[in-house]
């Protein structure tokens, strides 16, 4: 009897484990437009060179949500905020979500508040927009919600997924005469190179390596629900000895493990796209 209860007891503390697991998201943002209007000279914030996000989301909590913040300077120092609350004041019709934070003891500024605001969840492929607020109203603070002040800082630009990659399956076969490595990456994900979807790093011997993305049957921003589990390829050759390849995705959500696919599709589009267009 003791045994079974032990064993329940270690089912259930395992099943609300992976429930509570957070699922992060690493995100930057290349060459980001901004401006400073800091009156201290000595204060060089017109060189931002990137800025670095981190967002999380939970079965609890399955939209995305802002852990950290860091603005890279070249001619200053780094600012990083942590501690975000979001900004839930008031009726918002244009559904732009506002995340404050406060940072203590930067550069000549004894509070600087950090407002992040994005059009709907934080997700790939979506505009992400800062401003920097010297405090104004110390009593405030204890709330960042409620804190306002003095705009020294905005910068803004596109959010490009770059959480490590891990690889779910990998499929190998013979394509146009030369043997084809097909990796299935775990993340859906957006970048400003290979654009939006599922990721597929394939390897044609001769050809060299490309990324192919293939759309998901969800938006960009439920990227963080579901993940790629595995890579199916069926070929078929015809009469005339030209082989035809399709594929399809089998994906997961998180962490329930509903099982669902995609459509079978065509290779050779996906293949053309990748390699004709980046020779």
């Amino acid at each position: 009897m003791k045994a079974l209860t032990a064993s329940i007891l270690t089912i259930i503390f395992f099943t609300f484990s992976s429930l509570a697991t957070a699922n992060t998201t690493q995100y930057e943002i290349y060459y980001p437009g901004h401006g400073s209007t800091a009156p201290f000279p000595s204060l060089d914030l017109n060189d931002l060179e990137v800025i670095k996000v981190q967002a999380s989301s939970s079965h609890y909590e399955p939209v995305q949500s802002i852990d950290q913040l860091e603005l890279v300077f070249k001619n200053a120092t780094n600012l990083v905020a942590k501690n975000f609350k979001k900004d839930d004041n008031g009726y918002n019709p244009s559904g732009t979500h506002t995340y404050k934070a406060v940072v203590s003891d930067m550069w000549v500024y004894s509070k600087v508040i950090v407002k992040v605001m994005t059009n709907g969840p934080i997700a790939g492929g979506k505009d992400l927009y800062v401003e920097l607020e010297v405090a104004e109203m110390t009593f405030e603070l204890n709330d960042p919600q409620y804190s306002n002040g003095l705009s020294i800082f905005q910068a803004n630009g596109i959010l490009n997924d770059v959480t490590p990659v891990v690889i779910s399956d990998i499929e190998n076969l013979t394509y146009q005469n030369d043997q084809l490595s097909l990796s299935l990456q775990q993340k859906p994900k957006f970048d400003e190179f290979t654009g939006e979807g599922f990721k597929i790093t394939a390897n044609w011997m001769g050809h060299g390596e490309r990324t192919l993305s293939i759309p998901t049957p969800f938006s960009s921003e439920e990227y963080s629900f579901y993940k790629a589990a595995g890579l199916e390829v069926r070929s078929e050759t015809l009469p005339d000895g030209f082989v035809i390849h399709e594929f399809r995705i089998k994906y997961e959500d998180m962490p329930g493990g509903y099982v669902q696919y995609t459509n079978f599709e065509p290779l050779d589009m996906y293949m053309d796209q990748a390699y004709q267009s980046n020779p």
